[in-house]
């Protein structure tokens, strides 16, 4: 079965990236939540264990990112503000944490070289966007800044983490496909050399 391959586990933390990066809002639902993306990657990580045993480890943080999420979630639904910013900030550096081992970990897999450097590349500048846009998150309680500054300040580094985050989807899925294209190819080669030694066997 596909479920359990590590080609299957790629493609579902990229689907897992477009589920946390990506807001479509119906009123003010988001259709698409994080905290399905979360749990998308926490189903998985058994499966990149088996390749990368630390992966395993980011199981708690994972449930525990996606369980905040479900609370920020409802209040949004319930037209409620969650005003904690030092709970935020917590959770925004145990995210920073998560994405980075779990590209971390991908990027320790059997992958091509230029792929490897690439996503690495890529999880490098998530981090340093990700660092500062929760930084930005301090700014209204310590300083008294216009509200419209503020916005387009957040907007200024909130686009290039998008970009950056899909471009990281868009890699996933390329070594997904890869990695499917090997899984498919070992049975195969598997099975011509069985044949050969066969073949050898009755001519002898």
């Amino acid at each position: 079965m596909e479920t359990n391959t590590l080609s299957s586990a790629i493609k579902k933390v990229a689907i897992s990236y477009i589920l946390i990066y990506l807001h479509i809002n119906i009123s003010v639902i988001d259709i698409l939540p994080d905290w399905l993306g979360y749990f998308l990657i926490v189903s998985v990580l058994p499966v990149l264990s088996q390749k990368e045993k630390s992966a395993q480890l980011l199981k708690p943080f994972g449930i525990a990112i996606g369980i905040w999420n479900i609370v920020e979630w409802l209040l949004k639904i319930s037209g409620d503000e969650l005003n904690f910013y030092v709970i935020s900030l917590v959770f925004s550096i145990i995210t920073i944490y998560f994405h980075f081992q779990l590209i971390t970990n991908i990027a320790a897999l059997d992958i091509e070289e230029t792929k490897k450097k690439r996503l690495l590349n890529l999880r490098t500048a998530t981090v340093i966007l990700h660092t500062v846009l929760s930084l930005l998150l301090l700014v209204p309680t310590i300083i008294d800044i216009d509200g419209e500054i503020y916005y387009y300040i957040l907007m200024l580094m909130l686009i290039p983490q998008l970009v950056i985050c899909f471009w990281i989807s868009g890699e996933l899925f390329i070594i997904s496909k890869s990695m499917k294209e090997k899984e498919v190819e070992l049975p195969q080669a598997t099975a011509e050399a069985e044949d050969a030694d066969e073949e050898k066997s009755d001519s002898e």
